[in-house]
């Protein structure tokens, strides 16, 4: 049997069930993107900034520029948005395309101020109201 795509080789559930894992372990998000950026599953988090983020995170143009070529030879890399760091890895199977691991976000230096979060909500592609409420 011939599979297209990196996804038809997983499991939705155990997919689902190693977002939630790793949500519940570190208080981030998960969420896997194919390589055009869309999301393979809907993001797991407990943490409302990830929750308002993570949905998106195949659109940021700092992610999108560097993260679906899957870093520099595939490795794992941080991608940094303001204050905001997102970590990647891509998942390869069976020389499909990669798919990419996101993580996140963190928030390096603390929770950003209202001109940061003015200056972050349009890269972001969130309302800054939104963002406000979720830092």
């Amino acid at each position: 049997m011939m599979h297209n795509r990196s996804t038809d080789l997983l499991d939705p559930q155990d997919l689902q069930q190693c977002q939630e894992l790793f949500a519940v372990g570190t208080g981030l998000g998960l969420v896997l993107l194919d390589e055009s950026g869309n999301a393979v599953a809907p993001p797991v988090s407990h943490n409302p900034l990830a929750e308002l983020l993570l949905p998106h995170v195949g659109t940021f143009p700092a992610f999108t520029a560097r993260a679906l070529l899957g870093g520099e030879e595939g490795r794992p890399e941080r991608i940094e948005v303001g204050s905001l760091t997102l970590l990647t890895a891509p998942l390869r199977v069976n020389g499909q395309p990669p798919l990419i691991l996101v993580g996140g976000p963190l928030l390096s230096g603390g929770a950003p101020g209202s001109e940061e979060i003015a200056r972050l909500a349009p890269q972001l592609g969130v309302e800054a109201s939104s963002l406000a409420a979720a830092v």
